[in-house]
């Protein structure tokens, strides 16, 4: 993950080398998928910790389909992963003390303790957030639209896709064309990269910033512009920028739009009023959800039943099997930002780590500067 706040990154160092802590807890700054996978690997214990909830929260999968221990706050998307498996993993949200006391009760596990608790998280993850799974909904969702036509995916401007610097929403969309029976027929427009994934289905928009647009409001414009001598029927799916639907449905009218959501809707522009997301619902084919609860939030305060809503949540390739042999590592994944929890992390390893001392404590996540990524050899 990313460190955009680059004030609350620089703390974060500061409050982890005023307790003294530098020697077991560090910051690995972005990792690609092969190193994490193999810090992931060896490590026993994962920690999701956001301040506020998240739209889905990726790594408690990625976790639990390694068969790891995960610790995590029990609302949001998450809410979603955890539910039905055994509460240990739940934690009430913000609540540090009970992080440390379940800390302090693995620590005390024998490994036939631990392989109890951890046996059925695999057949968990298969079960329900496969990438299978999710390519079935997605076909299904199209399918329930529309069987024929092409579909064009417009990504958001901040979105890197390629594969060093994918974020939850690039590898969804990367993870769904791949497998996809519809693959020929996609084709995903987004900031232009060098090294994108899928090159034959990825288009790229070098963006020439129009006056008192913004950068999003540029990809839309360019988009338009390439396939403004193209007469095809279409399917137009958005990620992530409901502000854009109203702009698009004047330009592209009658092409059918489709809207994910990978975060809270009632926060996010063009969608935050009920109003305005009474105003999509009524106007595009289909509204997709990566968890309940992003379906939850956008329908506060809206008393309409539509059946063009979808929850569809992020998937896993999950075929490579986990290494059996682990090192005493407790690993926090997230960009290094106040919302992602990361001084919770800092202040809850701080009562357990003088009396665990052969235990390590890792950060995944870079400084936020693209220039130079903040790194450490672990």
């Amino acid at each position: 993950g990313s460190a955009t706040n680059k004030k609350y990154y620089n703390d974060l160092k500061n409050e982890i080398k005023k307790n003294k802590l530098t020697k077991i807890c560090k910051v690995l700054g972005n990792l690609n998928s092969i190193d994490f996978r193999s810090l992931l690997d060896l490590s026993n214990i994962v920690l999701s910790l956001p301040i506020s909830p998240e739209g889905f929260g990726r790594t408690v999968s990625e976790a639990f389909s390694m068969n790891k221990v995960v610790l995590a706050f029990n609302y949001g998307g998450v809410k979603d992963q955890i539910r039905g498996l055994d509460p240990f993993f739940s934690i009430k949200p913000l609540d540090y003390d009970e992080i440390y006391f379940k800390i302090k009760q693995l620590e005390q596990y024998s490994q036939i303790e631990m392989n109890n608790l951890t046996r059925d998280l695999r057949k968990h993850v298969e079960d329900n957030f496969s990438l299978k799974s999710m390519l079935e909904n997605y076909e299904n969702l199209y399918q329930s639209i529309i069987l024929w036509m092409k579909i064009d995916i417009i990504l958001p401007f901040k979105e890197n896709f390629t594969v060093s610097k994918a974020s939850a929403v690039s590898t969804s969309v990367k993870n769904s064309i791949t497998f996809s029976s519809y693959k020929d027929d996609i084709r995903v427009y987004g900031q232009f990269v060098q090294s994108p994934m899928l090159e034959n289905n990825f288009i790229g928009i070098k963006t020439n910033k129009f006056i008192h647009f913004s950068n999003n409001i540029s990809i839309i414009k360019n988009y338009l512009k390439l396939n403004s001598s193209k007469k095809e029927k279409k399917l137009i799916e958005v990620h992530n920028r409901p502000y854009l639907i109203k702009y698009l449905l004047k330009k592209i009218n009658p092409n059918p739009i489709v809207l994910y959501f990978h975060n809270d809707p009632t926060k996010m522009k063009g969608s935050i009023s009920p109003k305005e997301r009474e105003y999509i619902l009524k106007n595009v084919s289909g509204l997709v959800f990566v968890s309940q609860f992003l379906k939850d939030k956008f329908l506060e305060g809206i008393n309409i039943k539509s059946s063009k809503l979808f929850v569809i949540p992020n998937s896993l390739n999950i075929n490579k099997n986990a290494l059996l042999k682990k090192r005493k590592k407790i690993l926090f994944v997230g960009r290094i930002v106040e919302e992602k929890g990361v001084d919770i992390y800092v202040n809850a390893i701080k009562k357990v780590a003088d009396k665990f001392p052969e235990w390590e404590f890792l950060l995944i996540g870079n400084s936020g500067s693209r220039k130079k990524i903040f790194k450490n050899n672990f």
